[in-house]
């Protein structure tokens, strides 16, 4: 059997036994944004296991793409542990319990499979006769061990519920075992059985749940290895390819080198992982997922140049993992070329970095000579910012006789990892159990915005400070919750919409722009501030009470279309900015990001460089074209398969349901799609005709991250708001300058011509002066340090390439020697030191050397400062500073 074989057995198996098959959640949770990843496969059904939600059904089986990355230094030193894995799992909500888990647990393994059922063992919890008394009547009772609670309990936290857990194991061993499963890697452990039946309260007792749960959890890459008969994950069709890839690239065969074969598998792993996790919405950042992911990928990166690999390579393997697993990601062959430049900027970013560590490592040796040691948290601090494994630094220090503290490094290391397991613990979002028991209490909610800017419901539920309250009074914020909104949550990369709560049986009146309705009915009862979706199918709305609010009020929400409005059409500006630069830039462009709000579009986008002037021009006109020729804009539900085959383009790493609703920008309609200037998934609100969007102007285009670029735009009445503002500057400059708006440009490059000249006049009269006025005739202060002529020269208002032009003057008149200048400069009220060091081709010869000088140098000024032997520059801060420092040169020569 496959990879894919295996992977499908276990969903089918489990499909016969009444399972629902639920497709993989996102490396992002979508289910529990509190979580950093998705680790496990229950990930996603924690709220069923809560009982938070209503359940559509009691029985689930999936297998979850899972991201852990708190054992990293083991990958590749071991047989199975990875970052990124596929997590096989069954699951029941209060239905079926340990028999029938550990049942079909055995059916799978010894029928679907045929596995050797003399080389299964099983863990069972020290306590739990009840699993013991099931497997008996299975395998026979010397192959079941009982272990402790460390290893077979299972918990959520201090209280809550948790359960005991039973472990199937491999035995990869020779000879028959009498002892059982140990650390050792004989043993393989395949499966985790976990019962949860039991609520542990404060004091530590264990009370029984009324409806108890099972949830499973099994490695694919472990089970395939089994079932493919080799010893580890690596050997498996699922990561071999990768591995073939990695001997490949370094030519390099597996087996030959422990060390290397580590950094093999080291790029198998985090390739996948890399993959998957651009593949889900992540970027290269300094923070929190984005910070997983950049790790990731120069950890990797870095094993190349352990092979002398001094170029980008890891993103040609991109294509190897979207073919390898496009069966369990539909969009990923769609985007593996936006992955590919993704990945290879920040490979090209990381390698810069590397020299720039190698410069660290450099000034570090330099300044800690007398110690003849580096600490260990700076030894940490190279490998973890500038990716330099330890045994490196280590290699380079030993051949100038230094060393590193390893007591040091491993206490830095450790605190690292301790950060990295806090990071589990939640991504900072807000909890939503509230939520979940609210709505498993009073139903979803209906949105009915894309037809109405009103709605009457009565108030279902509030909170404040996010606990349940049942009133909130005049001047309190808080949150209200209705069976019925016409308000869009936050969402797709739209923003909520604002608008007020009113008294009961009113309809909205004629208002000023930005202000309530004034006439219609009801007063007045609160603010909407904004509006949020913290779990599926359930609305929140933030709001400002003007009076008591209570549960049970009917009450009427009205939007303000004068927010609703312009937010429309910069939405469905985004998608004809999409779809244009996609015809003028390639269809490997694809959406990254959004943000749409009444004042403006963001939009970020995979491309890996910046667009031209005539690029910009030429998106900007495909846009307004489309808006000329006022196309319909047409939404329209579709289930989720039909919409991919349609070609409905989907947001980068986000997650939808079995149903989209597709948007369609055309002059035609859902009947001749393939036609369509776009098609995309959209839930947010559109503009009914692409001729209300009225204009869009591009304001900017900027670099987000590696390979992913922003565009800042802006529609309707925004647009014409920047047209007024150019037109202005440009009737006031045009004034200043005396020339009609046509002779602007013309007339100002004249001035700053004359400018650039005049500004040539002034350094070449300052360079004059310096060096004593027409004639020259003034010498240099030159005084002789042991044997060497050293020239100073210190001046106010010289650039740096004019004080290079007097060093090299100066170097001139004394022949031989060394040549120190420098000038002060006033920028923004600090006082600025540039300075530069010349050694004559004598002097650099007998060993003297600028670069040295000025590192020197710079260390006094508190700034920084290098170069070459013959050449060399530098900077700092304090005129004071360069006083003691003219005084201190002699010394340094």
């Amino acid at each position: 059997m496959s990879q894919k074989d295996v992977r499908q057995s276990f969903l089918q198996f489990f499909k016969g036994k009444g399972h629902t098959v639920v497709p993989s959640d996102s490396l992002i949770p979508s289910s529990d944004p509190t979580l950093l990843f998705t680790s496990a496969g229950m990930v996603q059904f924690k709220a069923h296991f809560l009982q938070q939600i209503p359940l559509t059904f009691t029985r689930a089986a999936s297998s979850q793409r899972c991201l852990r990355t708190t054992d990293i230094e083991q990958v590749g030193l071991t047989a199975r542990h990875l970052t990124f894995f596929e997590m096989l799992g069954n699951f029941s909500f209060g239905d079926y319990f340990k028999e029938d888990a550990i049942a079909w647990a055995w059916e799978f393994f010894t029928k679907e499979l045929s596995l050797d059922k003399k080389r299964l063992w099983v863990s069972i919890y020290r306590e739990d006769d009840e699993a013991h008394a099931i497997w008996k009547k299975i395998i026979s009772e010397n192959r079941i061990v009982r272990m402790g609670e460390d290893s077979n309990f299972w918990t959520m936290g201090p209280t809550g519920p948790c359960g005991p857990c039973s472990e199937i194991y491999w035995d990869r061993g020779n000879t028959p075992s009498v002892t059982g499963p140990d650390e050792t890697d004989r043993w393989m452990e395949i499966w985790n059985l976990v019962f949860t039946q039991f609520d542990r309260q404060a004091d530590g007792k264990l009370l029984p749940l009324p409806k108890k749960n099972i949830d499973t959890g099994m490695g694919l890459e472990r089970l395939t290895s089994v079932v493919e008969g080799v010893p580890g994950n690596f050997e498996t069709s699922l990561l071999k390819p990768l591995i073939q890839f990695g001997e490949e690239t370094f030519k390099y065969k597996l087996g030959t080198d422990p060390k290397r074969d580590v950094s093999l598998r080291i790029v198998a792993d985090h390739l996948r992982a890399v993959t998957f996790l651009v593949y889900d919405g992540v970027l290269p950042s300094n923070e929190g997922r984005g910070y997983v992911l950049r790790r990731l990928l120069r950890r990797a990166t870095r094993q190349g140049t352990l092979f002398g690999k001094k170029e980008p390579f890891l993103f040609w393997g991109v294509p190897i993992v979207s073919t390898m697993m496009s069966s369990t990601a539909s969009e990923l062959l769609n985007r593996q070329q936006n992955i590919a430049h993704i990945v290879r900027e920040e490979e090209e970013r990381f390698l810069e970095t590397m020299e720039t560590g190698s410069e660290k490592l450099r000034e570090l040796v330099d300044n800690a000579k007398k110690s003849k040691s580096i600490s260990g948290q700076e030894a940490f601090r190279l490998y973890d910012t500038y990716g330099f494994p330890p045994e490196v630094t280590k290699e380079i220090l030993a051949e100038t006789g230094m060393s590193f503290d390893d007591k040091e490094f491993s206490k830095a290391q450790t605190q690292a990892q301790d950060l990295a397991r806090e990071g589990w613990k939640g991504s900072g979002a807000k909890d939503i159990t509230v939520y979940n028991e609210l709505q498993k209490k009073i139903g979803p909610t209906q949105f009915v915005g894309y037809d109405s800017l009103t709605a009457a419901s009565p108030i279902l539920a509030m909170l404040k400070d996010g606990k349940s309250v049942t009133q909130l009074k005049a001047g309190e914020t808080g949150e209200v919750i209705t069976s019925t909104t016409p308000f869009y949550p936050e969402g797709g990369g739209q923003v909520g919409d604002k608008g007020w709560i009113k008294a009961g049986g009113s309809r909205p009146g004629i208002s000023s722009p930005g202000q309530p309705p004034q006439s219609g009915g009801g007063a007045v009862l609160a603010d909407v501030l904004d509006v949020q979706k913290p779990i599926n199918n359930f609305v929140t709305h933030i709001v400002k009470a003007h009076k008591i609010l209570n549960i049970g009020d009917k009450v009427e929400f009205a939007v303000d279309k004068d927010s609703r409005e312009p937010t429309m059409r910069h939405h469905t500006a985004t998608h004809l900015l999409h779809a244009a630069l996609r015809k003028i830039l390639g269809t490997t462009v694809t959406q990254a990001g959004s943000l749409v709000e009444p004042e403006r579009l963001r939009f970020d986008y995979t491309y890996n460089k910046p667009l031209t002037p005539e690029q910009i021009a030429q998106v900007e006109h495909l846009v307004n074209f489309a808006v000329l020729e006022n196309w319909k804009v047409t939404p329209k539900v579709f289930p989720a398969d039909q919409a991919r085959k349609m070609g409905a383009m989907a947001l980068f790493g986000e997650k939808y349901g079995n149903e989209v609703r597709c948007l369609l920008i055309s002059g035609k309609g859902f009947e001749d799609f393939s036609e369509a200037f776009s098609l995309e998934l959209c839930g947010g609100t559109h503009v009914s005709a692409t001729g209300d969007i009225g204009a869009f102007k591009i304001v900017s285009d900027t670099s987000l991250a590696a390979g992913v670029r922003r565009i800042e735009a802006l529609a309707g009445f925004k647009s014409l708001e920047y047209f007024n503002n150019v037109e202005n500057i440009l009737s006031s400059v045009s004034e200043k300058l005396k020339a009609p708006p046509k002779e602007v440009d013309s007339r100002l490059g004249k001035i700053l011509e004359r400018q650039k000249q005049l500004e040539q006049e002034v350094r070449d009269l300052k360079l004059k002066l310096v060096q004593g006025g027409e004639t020259g005739a003034s010498q240099p202060a030159v005084q002789v340090v042991k044997g060497i002529n050293l020239a100073i020269k210190v001046t106010e208002g010289l650039e740096a390439k004019d004080l290079r032009t007097l060093a090299d003057r100066l170097k001139e008149q004394i022949k031989s020697g060394v040549v120190f200048a420098a000038s002060t400069n006033l920028d923004e009220g600090k006082e600025k030191i540039s300075f530069v060091f010349t050694v004559t081709p004598d002097m650099k010869a007998k060993g003297l050397d600028a670069g040295k000088l000025a590192k020197a140098a710079a260390a006094e000024l508190g700034g920084s400062g290098g170069g070459r032997p013959d050449f060399a520059q530098g900077g700092g801060e304090g005129n004071a500073k360069l006083q003691a420092l003219v005084q201190k040169i002699p010394s340094l020569i």
